[in-house]
């Protein structure tokens, strides 16, 4: 469930347009188990469509947070809900309350995959990621208003939010994400011999790019709630385009004629620099030959060859971010008779 409203500008810190705040709501009786997670958004009335990406992005880590703890077990539950009490009993208004809940290993983890989520989604090294957070959260506990009916310090809250807490998220993306880039360290899954020829391996990127787990297939962008259902509509290169008509308009083709055919064929472009061979699982890559032109001349300095591969549409995975980038995880083929009606026979709805 999605709430959504409009608020003065005034309501929200400074430079933000929006806020996303979400609640688990799980409960177990002799009827069953029943989950709902509510997500509450709010937009600031000087909101854009400019500001659409980076909403849903921010919306993305909020429902990612909220489903990890729909997912987590009752070890991790139990532990949770005696942190939870503790917290609550010692108060917020407590910094051993702030703590007891903030360091909640339930907490650690949602936080923690919901970061990553944005990261991901926004392409930001997944430790800029939680210093954007660590922020977001000490603008709130912070500010005046606030301060005067704690009984913490502006003192005690920096040097929690920005030393334990940060540990904490960084200490579980080591141990649990591990394509998570930390301080540069990057660990994919294409081995280093890919890149022979090239002095040092940076040039893998400093964000990971989309996969299976999470990200939608080019034959069906709307999948996993990625984008919209109505990005194939009418209005849907206008409403989530880039911005740029020429490049739009040759990637949006090629995904609409792709929708529902999970095998179609399809070359993908790379800009990399001179020396590097083939295109790898786990790369960035696009549809659009000029983007990697254009990647090349401003990312490479001129100095790169474009390499390409032909594939299938179930092979390349877009995280929502842009349809000009795609991140290459090759994929088997599903049989025919295992594939859903709508795909089997066109003009069907799902």
């Amino acid at each position: 469930m999605v709430k959504l409203g409009v608020e003065p500008s005034t309501a929200f810190a400074e430079g933000s347009k929006f806020a996303s705040t979400g609640q688990a709501r799980m409960r177990d009786d002799e009827e069953g188990r029943d989950r709902m997670i509510v997500i509450d958004v709010a937009l600031s009335d000087a909101f854009t469509r400019n500001d659409l990406s980076l909403l849903n992005a921010r919306v993305k880590n909020t429902i990612t947070h909220e489903l990890t703890h729909g997912g987590q077990g009752e070890d991790i539950l139990t532990i949770s809900g005696n942190a939870q009490k503790e917290a609550f009993r010692l108060g917020m208004k407590t910094i051993e309350g702030i703590r007891s809940y903030y360091l909640d290993p339930a907490e650690v983890e949602a936080f923690a995959r919901g970061i990553y989520k944005q990261a991901k989604m926004t392409k930001t090294p997944f430790h800029e990621m939680v210093s954007a957070e660590i922020e977001r959260s000490l603008n709130f506990y912070t500010h005046p208003k606030e301060l005067a009916r704690v009984e913490f310090s502006e003192e005690e809250a920096r040097s929690f939010f920005e030393e334990d807490y940060r540990q904490a998220l960084l200490d579980y993306a080591k141990a649990n994400l591990p394509a998570a880039v930390i301080e540069g360290l990057i660990r994919e899954t294409m081995e280093d011999d890919d890149y022979e020829g090239v002095i040092s391996i940076d040039y893998k990127g400093e964000h990971s790019a989309p996969m299976l787990e999470d990200g939608a297939p080019l034959w069906n962008i709307a999948a996993n709630g990625v984008y919209p259902d109505d990005v194939y509509g009418p209005n849907g290169m206008s409403w989530y385009g880039t911005g740029d008509r020429f490049l739009d308009s040759e990637a949006y083709s090629i995904l609409r004629k792709a929708h529902g055919r999970r095998d179609k064929q399809l070359t993908v472009y790379r800009a990399v620099p001179k020396g590097v061979k083939g295109i790898n699982r786990g790369d960035w890559i696009t549809t659009v030959r000029q983007y990697a032109k254009d990647h090349g001349e401003s990312a490479l300095n001129g100095e790169y060859s474009i390499i390409k591969k032909s594939v299938t549409a179930r092979d390349i995975f877009t995280d929502g971010n842009s349809w000009l980038e795609w991140g290459y995880d090759p994929q088997p083929r599903i049989p025919y008779s295992e594939r859903e009606d709508w795909e089997r026979y066109p003009g069907k709805k799902k």
